[in-house]
């Protein structure tokens, strides 16, 4: 409340049934990403709302919600993925939860997009404000795909012109989906295998196989996963998963993958971060 620039931010927060109670709180111990007046005025007008009174109670608490981690942590705390407090119903499901892609690589950036402009603001000795120049948007696949340099092989491989399937449509759409993302690594390792210098000499019609075998409809987190399933893939093939030596791996039909980061869930499903590309 001593910051003007958070005017708006403070009167969103007043419409959230308990928000107020539990900001104001001084054994509370969270993170907050805190967006300044001209980040929410930015987001009513990319909503199309004219004003911060058109924005349904429940929208602006999930929002909100994402704008917070149980946590405190400063900056050089930050994990590559944190979990937020917002809970939104979608697909059938109601998740309790977004993931955050945090790139330290240049300052802090939230999901691709959201500069952190002010850090590390300690409030009462216990929890942090880090002052950001966005509202965070709900995160879908694209999302994730798109913001983590790790994944920029898989980015170039779901948007080659010559595919038949519109990838990216399908993982900025409804879903939900689980997309088992494989690493620049991963890809390098296949290229190596194939005696290959880039994913362009892949055939068309190979490579959107090999793409559609990493995506299923449905939202299966780890925990579902470790337990054992047969997952159906787009492709129409299936996928079989299980726990090795405690670690979640992929057994498909060529190969094997082992699970690196699990359980990255946007709004329209889940992405687990795998080792190597699985071959149908």
């Amino acid at each position: 409340m001593s910051d003007d620039d958070y005017e708006i931010l403070i009167a969103a927060a007043s419409r959230v049934n308990g928000l107020p109670e539990l900001l104001a709180n001084r054994r509370l111990s969270v993170t907050l990403f805190a967006p300044t007046n001209e980040a929410f005025i930015q987001f009513l007008a990319d909503n199309n709302f004219d004003s911060l009174e058109d924005v349904p109670n429940d929208l602006l608490a999930a929002v909100l919600g994402n704008h917070l981690l149980f946590r405190p942590k400063t900056a050089n705390l930050l994990q590559s993925y944190e979990n937020t407090l917002t809970a939104v119903s979608f697909g059938g499901g109601n998740f309790e939860l977004f993931s955050l892609y945090v790139n330290k690589d240049n300052g802090v950036t939230l999901n691709g997009n959201v500069n952190v402009i002010d850090a590390n603001n300690i409030i009462n000795r216990r929890s942090v404000v880090h002052k950001v120049d966005k509202v965070i948007a709900f995160p879908d696949l694209l999302t994730f795909a798109t913001s983590n340099p790790a994944f920029s092989s898989l980015v170039a491989a779901l948007t080659r012109p010559d595919l038949s399937v519109d990838f990216v449509g399908a993982l900025s759409g409804e879903g939900p989906f689980t997309v088992l993302a494989p690493t620049n690594d991963a890809f390098e390792d296949l290229l190596d295998a194939l005696g290959l210098s880039s994913l362009n000499q892949i055939p068309a019609s190979t490579l959107e196989q090999v793409l559609l075998y990493h995506v299923a409809e449905g939202n299966f987190d780890a925990k579902r996963l470790s337990r054992g399933k047969t997952v159906e893939t787009l492709s129409g093939e299936t996928y079989h998963t299980g726990l090795r030596f405690h670690r979640l791996v992929i057994n498909a039909n060529q190969n094997s993958a082992k699970v690196l980061v699990k359980d990255v869930q946007g709004i329209n499903g889940v992405i687990h971060a795998i080792d190597s590309v699985i071959l149908p």
